[in-house]
């Protein structure tokens, strides 16, 4: 994710990204080591927002981090306004594990992140859960697929296949969202 980012030219150094479920701030250190500056992390844990300050702070790396639901999340628990760049490195997996109505959620976790981003805004995810395919299927109502990220592959029994994917999507500029 860090190294695409940085490769990338339609990203600034400025931009404005969001680290959802940031955990312990590993990947807000490793974007800021890149030269990115305008760093945000959220968690629902408070916990693990109380970690990432730690990290951060150890490594010298400003980044503004919110306890939030991603669920219920809302521009204004941040800063009102919108991000250039959200990325997940497992949110949304934990949210397709929830026993208790996992597909209302995901759908939820969809409408809410295109409520954060910017028109035209990207989001970057990294799943060991689904496909590229199906995960372009479920970010279809509000997203485009623009890059695949690629991962080390594996071949059993004649097929090759990946343990992750990571995609980059970018959000419709005509996305309503609630």
């Amino acid at each position: 994710m860090a190294g695409w980012l940085e490769k990338s030219e339609t990203v600034a150094k400025d931009a404005k990204i969001l680290d959802i479920g940031c955990g312990n701030g590993a990947l807000l250190c490793e974007l800021a080591e890149r030269g990115f500056t305008n760093l945000w992390g959220t968690d629902y844990c408070q916990e693990a927002i109380d970690l990432a300050e730690q990290v951060t702070n150890s490594e010298g790396v400003h980044a503004k981090l919110v306890v939030s639901d991603i669920l219920t999340a809302q521009l204004s628990q941040f800063d009102g306004s919108p991000f250039d760049v959200c990325t997940d490195k497992g949110t949304y997996d934990a949210i397709s594990l929830c026993p208790e109505d996992s597909c209302r959620k995901r759908k939820q976790y969809v409408t809410s992140v295109a409520s954060l981003l910017a028109d035209r805004g990207l989001y970057i995810i990294t799943s060991c859960n689904w496909t590229g395919e199906e995960l372009q299927q479920q970010f279809e109502p509000y997203f485009v697929h623009r890059a695949s990220i690629p991962a080390p592959s594996f071949q059993f029994g004649g097929k090759t296949g990946q343990t992750v994917s990571t995609l980059v999507l970018q959000k419709h500029s005509d996305s309503i969202c609630a």
